[in-house]
């Protein structure tokens, strides 16, 4: 751990909600690491909701808990949230403050003018694709370059931000080791994916594309783990598409890491990425994996052929043939498996964090 003289002691942290989701789970765990090396943190939630991971109890919690349904409300809890986080952060006063997720982020550098504060913001996903709306996007574009410092995953996401005026880092989230449990995963499923049930995170296609490769080989099974809004609508495709009974959608988890270990082959089908924990978690737990080239994200992690494969984004009938490709030849799945681990050292804990350390202090000074 990083015990410098130079390091920041008192760090406020900001983000929308503690709840499952990526950014979420890496702020936890970055979180928990500056928590063990002795320093003082607070996560300040837009949202009252429980924490969905684990998280060391030295982390102060501290939910605005302010929302409003209809635009008008919604605009007026918005206000709201800023004027206490502002009054949160005045009577704290932390040597830094980062910030998660672009609505967040946008709270935090409105929240912070006039205070003397530093503040580190954080892009989560690629803002070329993700639509935050006219409003937001306005104030993204007028707020960002308040910021002391910007931290984004991958240099495509940099160069969709190259309008902020201040230092712009590209850190990638940790990825952990899959810690041994002793209970044995039994590889019960030819393919296993796991997200969130939104739009971007294309498992519609991923449908599509296991229909075509049981046209290929015979029924192809799948178990996709994760919730959302478009659960129904997923679980609709799947019968239209006659794949309903190769098809198991089991809900959330909290042991990813052992889940993903029950198929045969991991999936990631999204149509835009940040950086994908799960993705990374897939590897980790030594699987052969497969997912769209999108914009950010599964490019800084796969390194194509090596230790999984990128196919070109939405390209359903590649990623059939590609899911074919692994499930049929298991000697190119085994190479693979036996070289996704890798992405552990490629994106260790203690270097990731040591860059955030970096950047905290630079600021700070």
């Amino acid at each position: 751990m990083n015990r410098g003289a130079n390091r920041v002691q008192r760090i406020s942290c900001v983000i929308g909600s503690l709840g499952p989701g990526g950014a979420e789970r890496v702020l936890t765990t970055m979180a928990n690491w500056w928590v063990r090396d002795g320093r003082d943190v607070t996560i300040h939630t837009l949202q009252s909701k429980p924490a969905y991971f684990c998280l060391d109890d030295r982390v102060a919690v501290a939910p605005l808990g302010i929302s409003g349904v209809g635009m008008l409300r919604r605009v007026v809890a918005a206000i709201a949230r800023v004027r206490r986080l502002r009054r949160a952060l005045r009577d704290r006063r932390p040597d830094v403050v980062v910030s998660f997720i672009d609505i967040a982020n946008i709270h935090t550098l409105i929240a912070t003018i006039g205070i003397d504060v530093p503040v580190v913001v954080s892009e989560r996903t690629d803002p070329k694709l993700h639509r935050i709306g006219p409003f937001w996007t306005l104030l993204r574009r007028i707020t960002y370059p308040m910021a002391r410092h910007l931290v984004v995953q991958s240099k495509e996401v940099e160069a969709a931000l190259s309008y902020m005026s201040g230092d712009t880092t590209v850190i990638g989230n940790p990825v952990l080791p899959i810690a041994a449990s002793g209970e044995v995963m039994v590889r019960d499923v030819d393919v296993v994916a796991m997200g969130r049930f939104t739009h971007e995170k294309g498992f519609d296609l991923l449908l599509r594309a296991v229909a075509v490769a049981s046209q290929k080989r015979g029924p192809t099974t799948l178990r996709v783990w994760g919730d959302g809004p478009e659960r129904a609508s997923l679980m609709n495709l799947a019968r239209q598409l006659d794949i309903a009974s190769q098809v198991d959608f089991p809900g959330n988890t909290s042991r990813p890491g052992a889940v993903l270990q029950q198929g045969d082959v991991f999936v990631l089908p999204s149509r835009y990425e940040g950086f994908p924990n799960v993705l990374g978690e897939a590897m980790a737990a030594g699987r052969a994996c497969i997912a769209f080239d999108s914009s950010s994200g599964p490019r800084q992690l796969i390194r194509h052929g090596v230790d999984g494969l990128l196919i070109p984004g939405g390209d359903v009938d590649a990623m059939a043939l590609a899911i074919v490709e692994l499930l049929d030849t298991p000697s190119t799945r085994r190479r693979l498996e036996e070289a996704a681990p890798s992405v552990v050292d490629r994106f260790n804990l203690e270097s990731v964090m040591a860059r955030w350390d970096d950047v905290l202090a630079s600021v700070a000074e």
